[in-house]
């Protein structure tokens, strides 16, 4: 059900009963878990640097914006020569930018290290909505925590399928970091909490939240009072 907590009462319940009379379900389809196999932390450890990402932190722009510039030459410079030349992931890439497949209320930071020479790194995960069924994959990103840090292919993935091979999800989410890498460097420099506000979730990425509980107490409580208006229909005809 396409409602936003923006939108009136009437409005939610209008929709709510056109769902109910097409016999579609109002609440929708749940969200499947999220796929693949892939251990996030099977290359990297976590680390102590006695500061805020020691712990899962929510301020990603603090991070993004210390970070090597995100470009297009530097995305296929990791891609590869086999992926560079297939303009099918660029397509791809966008239509999950543009069509909301990030909640970047969902991106956490913190310190980890290299389990191969323990440099110390910082991992960015994000949740992304797959383009072809109602699947979350959990994106991790990890760069050098270090001014200009750049990205550690190696250590990053993805839980999809193809999540260890550099997937669209994967460079959707460094296209997401790049944007807000451009966000701080503007003049005044947009804050977090506006891009959260401007960006455009896919509804079907917050149907766990706050607002799904309330459409469903809200559906209960429209059934509720439909029954007892039929029920007050039939004593008064009675």
């Amino acid at each position: 059900m396409d409602v936003r907590m923006t939108d009136s009462r009437d409005q939610i319940e209008s929709v709510t009963n056109h769902c109910l009379r097409v016999d579609k379900d109002p609440i929708g389809p749940s969200l499947q878990p999220i796929a693949g196999v892939h251990d996030s932390f099977r290359m990297i450890a976590p680390r102590h640097a006695d500061n805020e990402y020691d712990l899962p932190n929510e301020d990603y722009f603090s991070v993004a914006s210390k970070l090597l510039p995100i470009t297009d030459d530097s995305v296929d410079e990791y891609l590869g020569p086999t992926r560079m030349s297939r303009p099918s992931i660029r397509v791809r890439v966008g239509n999950l930018f543009r069509g909301g497949h990030y909640d970047p209320k969902t991106i956490k930071c913190r310190n980890v290290e290299t389990k191969s020479d323990g440099t110390p790194c910082i991992m960015l995960m994000c949740k992304c909505l797959s383009s072809k069924s109602s699947v979350m994959h959990q994106v991790t990103a990890v760069f050098e925590d270090k001014p200009n840090g750049k990205y550690r292919v190696e250590e990053s993935n993805c839980s999809c399928k193809k999540g260890e091979h550099f997937c669209s999800h994967s460079i959707g989410f460094l296209y997401l970091l790049s944007v807000v890498q451009k966000l701080t460097s503007m003049y005044p420099p947009q804050t977090q909490e506006q891009f959260e506000d401007h960006y455009r979730v896919n509804p079907k990425c917050v149907q766990s939240s706050l607002m799904l509980i309330e459409n469903i107490a809200l559906v209960e409580k429209f059934l509720q009072s439909k029954s007892q208006r039929a029920k007050k229909k039939r004593k008064t005809s009675a």
